[in-house]
C-alpha cells in the first residue's frame, strides 16, 4: 500500500479520536450544569466510544490491508 493509503487512514482515525474527545467534553459540561444532565451526558460517552471503536477499526484497517 501506498504511503499515501496509509497516511490516510491514520488522519482519519485521528480524527474520529478527535471527535470522541469533543463528545467527551461535552459530557463533562452536562455534568457541571446545575442541575446536571446525566442522560445527555450518556448519550454523549456513549457517542465517544463508538468514535474510538470506529477509530481503531480504521486503524486495523490500515495494518491488514497492508
Amino acid at each position: 500500500m501506498a504511503e499515501k493509503d496509509r497516511e490516510h487512514f491514520v488522519n482519519h482515525a485521528n480524527q474520529l479520536d478527535n471527535e470522541a474527545k469533543e463528545f467527551d467534553r461535552q459530557a463533562d459540561d452536562l455534568m457541571r450544569r446545575n442541575p446536571p444532565d446525566p442522560t445527555g451526558a450518556a448519550i454523549l460517552r456513549q457517542k465517544a466510544e463508538r468514535k474510538r471503536q470506529a477509530a481503531e477499526d480504521v486503524r486495523k484497517l490500515g495494518r491488514d490491508s497492508r
